[in-house]
């Protein structure tokens, strides 16, 4: 039996009727996804980068979303799928922590991005690995193709 501070889902997968499937697996995921933030936000506390900066932070980097001289805040909103009021605010809390310059049209890593990314990488790793420990390699390229379906339904 569970108790008050079990935190495992412990659904029943027969049990779920066919027409409740779907809203079980959204709150699942917004409960894994609230979960995983809390996680991470209490360990990387003393960062003083959350896990929604550190997202941004991480996006600005990838070459996906940059080029030579930066990322574009437009690209920056579409690939965190932000809006753009919230992708702006979080720029604006980004640029405060000094990890990134930012003009209208550009964000750039600064020395202190870099640094920050090269001290929190090997611990998000870390993070990953210890959350994701037991699920073979197969289920997980499973996942990953799952939710790119998701992604795909919600930006559509």
């Amino acid at each position: 039996m569970p108790t008050e501070n079990d935190t495992r889902i412990g659904v029943d997968e027969d049990c779920i009727p066919p027409d409740l499937q779907t809203s079980v697996v959204l709150t699942t995921f917004l409960r894994l996804g609230t979960r995983l933030a809390t996680v991470f936000d209490r360990q990387f506390s003393a960062t003083g980068i959350d896990q929604a900066l550190f997202r941004a932070l991480l996006a600005v980097s990838e070459r996906e979303i940059a080029s030579d001289d930066g990322a574009n805040p437009s690209r920056l909103a579409n690939y965190l799928l932000l809006d753009q009021t919230a992708a702006t605010a979080l720029i604006h809390r980004l640029a405060a922590t000094g990890a990134i310059e930012s003009d209208t049209n550009r964000l750039r890593l600064t020395s202190q991005g870099l640094t920050t990314l090269a001290e929190m990488v090997p611990s998000v790793i870390t993070l990953a690995d210890k959350t994701l420990a037991g699920i073979s390699h197969e289920d997980l390229s499973r996942l990953l193709q799952i939710l790119a379906q998701m992604e795909a339904g919600l930006t559509e």
